[in-house]
């Protein structure tokens, strides 16, 4: 790794956590955040009944979801609430509210996406690989109007994620945005504003032009 970053000039990566890493390593680090392809023109959406709650990532990392199990078991007293796995392959996981699997298809992901009413993305924040991803992992389903709970990783702060720490955070929230659908679909009309106005094909690729028109060619 370091003879790899010592024969580079410029180091890229997708999110400041990784940015503030690299930088103890290399002298020349550039934040470029990943485009969302699911950016297009959507409605902001309106609670559906059930609820349905919605994980979209690869299935080996679905236990994740279990970090919220208790949440999940309180919200399933007061609410009619169902779950949405889209993943790779069915993580085949057993959670208190009745669950069901669409398979990950990148052509269809915004249609498959908007199944749902909120993106959930529970993570464990004691490891340098969480903390490290990419906003894109909510980029995806905010694009497309799912507001979005999810733990404070990095990438995701100064975005309108609704971002929890404990579970009270996580009921606090998802209680919110079930018991305020003016409130939700604000929410949703602002998620898909964000991810547009920063995370364009556009937005991006002006980042690379800068980048590449910087560069000194000896």
């Amino acid at each position: 790794m370091h003879r790899f970053l010592d024969i580079t000039d410029t180091v890229l990566v997708s999110s400041p956590f990784l940015k503030e890493i690299a930088e103890k390593y290399h002298p020349d680090v550039r934040y470029i955040p990943e485009h969302i392809s699911t950016i297009g023109s959507y409605s902001p959406k309106t609670l559906s009944s059930p609820t349905k709650l919605l994980y979209c990532g690869y299935a080996v990392k679905a236990n994740d979801v279990l970090l919220i199990e208790n949440v999940l078991d309180e919200l399933l007293r007061e609410y009619n609430l169902e779950f949405i796995f889209v993943c790779d392959y069915n993580p085949s996981i057993k959670l208190p509210v009745k669950a069901s699997f669409v398979k990950y298809e990148q052509k269809t992901l915004s249609e498959i996406l908007r199944q749902g009413d909120i993106k959930i993305a529970p993570r464990r924040l004691d490891n340098s690989y969480d903390l490290g991803h990419s906003f894109t992992k909510i980029g995806y389903p905010m694009s497309v109007g799912l507001p979005v709970v999810a733990s404070p990783v990095p990438s995701y702060e100064k975005s309108p994620a609704l971002l929890a720490i404990a579970n009270e955070d996580w009921l606090n929230h998802l209680r919110f945005l079930i018991n305020n659908p003016t409130e939700y679909s604000m929410l949703s009309e602002k998620g898909i504003a964000f991810v547009k106005d920063n995370f364009s094909l556009k937005k991006i690729g002006d980042m690379y032009i800068k980048l590449f028109e910087g560069i000194s060619y000896g």
